[in-house]
């Protein structure tokens, strides 16, 4: 049988109709609500052996050094930091959803998603 790690990529796809399942995915306006959606879909790859929870994992640990940062007040403008968080957070749910619904999304997030 051949293993997983040899295959090439595209046969690693797998069904996102579950992944489809975790709702408003760009409506989020807190830092707390991006990372109750980057558990979701650290879960959900976990359970489909998906490559997609990859950058999730990593998102997801920035994305708490940032949180802890805003709430001991270790940056300038704090508010600013959030801003950007969330924006960051919707061009990666957005680049997400048009991959997982088979739109076009920029090389470097395909890549991320097929790690």
């Amino acid at each position: 049988m051949e293993s997983a790690k040899n295959k090439p990529l595209r046969t690693l796809r797998i069904n996102f109709a579950s992944l489809r399942e975790i709702k408003n995915l760009q409506t989020m306006k807190t830092i707390e609500e991006v990372l109750i959606k980057l558990d979701e879909i650290i879960a959900w790859s976990i359970t489909n052996k998906s490559p997609i929870g990859y950058f999730a994992c990593t998102y997801k640990s920035m994305t708490l050094a940032v949180l802890d940062g805003v709430k001991k007040k270790k940056f300038e403008d704090g508010n600013r930091m959030i801003t950007l968080d969330l924006a960051f957070a919707t061009r990666y749910f957005e680049a997400l959803d048009n991959y997982q619904n088979k739109k076009k999304c920029s090389n470097a997030w395909f890549t991320a998603f097929e790690a």
